[in-house]
């Protein structure tokens, strides 16, 4: 038996605490995913805004937050969800560490 590598009680809370939400001005009852990871081609994060564009046809109050460091995609992304119009729905937070990724996981409904 291999045990869980992290402490993941931290993120299982019962309720958001909308801090991040606030911050970034999303309502409380908006529904909102969240990608945490690298910004690098290989990790298809294109493919995930690609995907939103038609999300956000079908739910008009969702929000994809995507957070991490940039390893060389960042400006193409951002360049992407201009391009879908997706400019108010997708917001680039930058690498989250700590109480921060643990209150985004919180913050997200999936």
């Amino acid at each position: 038996v291999i045990p869980n590598g992290i402490d993941a009680s931290r993120f299982y809370c019962g309720e958001k605490s909308e801090g991040l939400r606030r911050k970034l001005g999303i309502a409380p009852d908006a529904v909102v995913s969240l990608f945490a990871g690298r910004l690098h081609s290989m990790k298809r994060v294109d493919a995930i805004i690609e995907a939103f564009a038609e999300v956000v046809k079908q739910v008009s109050d969702a929000h994809l937050v995507i957070a991490g460091p940039d390893y060389g995609s960042d400006s193409d992304l951002r360049r992407q969800a201009q391009k879908f119009g997706l400019s108010p729905y997708v917001h680039f937070v930058g690498l989250l560490k700590g109480d921060q990724l643990v209150e985004a996981y919180q913050d997200a409904d999936l």
